[in-house]
This record gives C-alpha cells, structure tokens and sequence, in this order.
C-alpha cells in the first residue's frame, strides 16, 4: 500500500485535534510529516506517553521516536541566563502571584466559610506574600541588609563576653530597628528580630549580675586614720 502524501494542512490544525483523529482512525499517521510528527510527539511527551506507546500510535519506528525526542530537547534547551528573562519570570511571577493573593483574599471574605477556613485562607496570602520577599531578595532585587544585620548581632551575641562589649551589640540592634522600620520584614525575620531583643535582655541581666558580683567579692580600701 503506497505511503499517503503529506498534508501540509495539519500545520494549521492544534495538534490535540491532529491527535484525535489519528486516534479516531480518520487521519493516517503517515500522513505526518517530521515536523508534524515531533508536534505530536512533543504533545504526547507532556501527557506522560512512553517511546512505545508514541511508536504504536503513530506507527513508526521506537528509534525514529527516540530520534525525535532528542532533537526536541535539543530545540528546547534553555538558552544562557540573561538580565532581560529574569525581569520577564520575575514579571510572570509576580503577576500569578497578585492573582492567587486576590483569590485567597477572596475566599477570607466568604461569609458562609467558617472562621478557620477564613483565617487560613488569610495566613496562606500572607505566607504567600512573605515567600515572595524573600524569592526577590535572594534573587537581589530587594536589600538583605536585615537578614546581614540579624546574622552579624546573632554571631556576636554568643560571644558576648568577648569583643564586641555590650554597648557596642545594643548599637548595632537599634540600627537593626532601623532597618527595619524601613523595609516589610518577612516573618522568619522578624521573629528572630524579637529573639535577640530577648537575648539582649538576658545579656543585659548577665552583666549586671556579673557587676554585683565583683562588687560583693572586691574587699573595700581601709578607711584612713587622721591624726588627732
């Protein structure tokens, strides 16, 4: 039986439909020519479809398949990391991320939900928010100077008998404050914030104690005598 010519038609059409037919049995898969058979292909990739079972659907070789498979991988091998696509996902990103915090918004406000359902949808569109900032900090387009303050004063304070002195660590954590007031804190961060707050506290306790101490142990200069 004489192999039917191409159909130069098929590149109009979506590929699921070209698909359906091939599946229907209306459309001959050696009606395909290569690049409307990597579409399929490539189609057939993304549901998870097997060399063995593409082979069989659209009667051709495993290795012609196989051959197929690496040079779409190849077509769509990333190209080097640019400035100019990071701005775009950044942009995609943001934009997905605006529409899921505005549905979760949403579902806080539904009357019939339940409290808890309410609250819980209110914390995932903070946590979504939160995750965000620190998507855009590790990637450099916010500062992590609070992140660099929080780790410089936390690395002192378990030295804090050592150099710096005690002043010097209450100076560095008011410029924390600081910062602070100026930039959103993502969660993580403001709770250590609050944990050196409480560990500067202690510190603070600790020296005092250790001034009351020398001052009960340091035997007092004798009163001097005066002549009569």
């Amino acid at each position: 039986m004489a192999t039917p010519a191409p159909d130069a038609s098929l590149a109009e059409q979506p590929v699921a439909a070209v698909l359906q037919r091939i599946k229907d049995g209306t459309l001959p898969p050696r009606a395909l020519d290569k690049d409307q058979r990597q579409r399929c292909v490539e189609a057939l990739l993304l549901e998870g479809s097997s060399c063995v079972q593409m082979a069989q659907l659209l009667q051709c070789s495993e290795k012609t398949i196989q051959r197929d498979v690496t040079e779409i991988k190849i077509r769509n091998a990333a190209s080097p990391p640019s400035v100019e696509l990071a701005r775009q996902l950044i942009g995609d990103y943001l934009l997905k991320l605006q529409a899921h915090h505005a549905y979760l918004m949403r579902l806080a406000r539904i009357k019939e939900a339940s409290v808890a359902e309410r609250t819980q949808a209110e914390a995932a569109a903070a946590k979504l928010l939160n995750d965000f900032i620190d998507r855009l900090q590790s990637l450099g387009y916010l500062p992590q100077r609070p992140q660099q303050v929080i780790g410089d004063v936390v690395h002192r304070l378990d030295g804090v008998h050592s150099e710096p002195t005690l002043e010097e660590l209450e100076q560095q954590y008011q410029e924390l404050q600081a910062i602070a007031a100026q930039h959103a804190l993502p969660t993580a961060l403001d709770a250590q914030l609050q944990q050196l707050a409480q560990r500067l506290e202690r510190a603070r306790i600790a020296e005092h104690l250790d001034q009351l101490k020398t001052s009960q142990t340091d035997p007092q200069p004798p009163e001097e005598q005066h002549a009569p």
